[in-house]
């Protein structure tokens, strides 16, 4: 099971997007659409997608509703989960490797048959 790796969040990511991108995560794991989450929360969907997309931040008490609905503790709406980029840098440096490594294989190769004409 991954765990998750929380740090500081980079300089450009805002808390009003982490907070967001938690009630998007939280809100689909839930099964909610925007519309029946908005409506759970007495807000309309537009007023939702701008709090997800971290445009808009909430009041305390909206806080209060989406932690009771979501059923989630307030202080994982503020968590910042470093995004795994680990497997796909070592997948491309693997790859890299093993390109270099057959285009030398075939100039080795190639030198080997000239040297025995």
């Amino acid at each position: 099971m991954k765990q998750n790796r929380q740090f500081a969040p980079p300089k450009n990511l805002c808390i009003p997007e982490i907070f967001g991108n938690n009630v998007r995560k939280y809100r689909k794991n839930s099964g909610y659409t925007q519309e029946q989450l908005a409506e759970k929360l007495e807000i309309t969907q537009k007023h939702l997608s701008i709090i997800e997309t971290g445009i808009q931040f909430v009041s305390a008490s909206l806080l209060g509703k989406i932690v009771s609905v979501l059923q989630v503790q307030p202080a994982a709406l503020f968590e910042y989960e470093v995004p795994d980029v680990k497997n796909d840098m070592y997948d491309a440096i693997c790859s890299y490797i093993d390109t270099r490594l057959d285009e030398y294989y075939r100039r080795i190769k190639k030198d080997i048959t000239d040297l025995q004409k």
